[in-house]
């Protein structure tokens, strides 16, 4: 008998950026199981169910040492099961599973909200989309780099030229008054050892958050009015070229729900 398939928290393959402190865990039993009978979940932050008589296989909720923003684990599981023969059999180890929190208080968004200065807006359909930009300059590689973004609109990020994520429509449709949902994304294998150029563009204004640490923090990007935007023709979406110096426009600090915002870079450095 093989190992369990399939692992999942919150019913994702990629668990990242969860804002659930117990986060619900499931799993495939082995090819040939008729029935569980047994399961045993460990994990590298010391949690360990021991074995645990059940059939459950799903909705396991995580029970080990308190999670808070941006904690991380891996988790693993094997199981007891009953084949075909009758006979009761213990199963290999899974493939360990990483589950990543997000950005779980108020006070952990630090950037403010920034949006493009536009003397006149123009009516639904005719208003262009605009880019918000920042270079920023890493003097190592980062061992982890994550973005948290969110936006009053709708937005597309990119670093270094390429885009972040696969997603459409971020951040999502909510009533953006009350309820704004929040992506976090793993961009370690986007940023490089010289100045690295960052920014959401979109047809509407929003907020974006990146956040980057080492072992002690490093670096934090957060959005700010020393960002740049620049206004983008409608054939010019989906590219994150640079502009050209006439298209560069005010850049101001909003409050108001028509604005972007990043929130914070983390990249955390290798131990020496």
């Amino acid at each position: 008998m093989t190992a369990p398939t399939r692992l999942r928290a919150e019913h994702l393959s990629e668990a990242m950026g969860l804002t659930i402190r117990e986060p619900r865990l499931s799993w495939t039993p082995p090819a040939g199981t008729v029935r569980q009978i047994a399961y045993r979940i460990t994990a590298g932050n010391g949690w360990d169910t021991g074995k645990v008589e059940s059939a459950a296989s799903g909705a396991i909720p995580y029970s080990g040492p308190g999670l808070d923003s941006r904690s991380r684990f891996e988790w693993r599981v094997r199981t007891w099961n009953i084949g075909h023969t009758g006979t009761e059999t213990a199963s290999s180890w899974s493939e360990p599973m990483p589950v990543e929190l997000g950005l779980l208080h108020a006070s952990d968004w630090t950037a403010g909200w920034i949006g493009p200065g536009e003397e006149e807006v123009p009516v639904p359909g005719e208003r262009p989309g605009c880019a918000l930009t920042k270079d920023f300059r890493l003097d190592a590689a980062p061992e982890k780099a994550r973005v948290y973004a969110t936006a009053h609109g709708i937005y597309e990020l990119f670093i270094n030229g390429r885009r972040v994520g696969d997603q459409q429509l971020t951040p999502g449709s909510t009533s953006y008054n009350t309820t704004l949902q929040v992506q976090a994304y793993d961009v370690t294998g986007l940023l490089r050892e010289e100045p690295t150029p960052s920014g959401p563009s979109s047809p509407m204004a929003g907020t974006a958050a990146a956040s980057a640490t080492r072992a002690t923090p490093a670096c934090t990007v957060r959005t700010q009015p020393s960002w740049r935007s620049w206004r983008r023709s409608p054939w010019q979406a989906g590219r994150s070229s640079a502009p050209t110096a006439r298209g560069w426009c005010p850049q101001r600090r909003s409050s108001v729900p028509t604005s972007w915002r990043a929130s914070a870079l983390i990249f955390e450095r290798p131990t020496a």
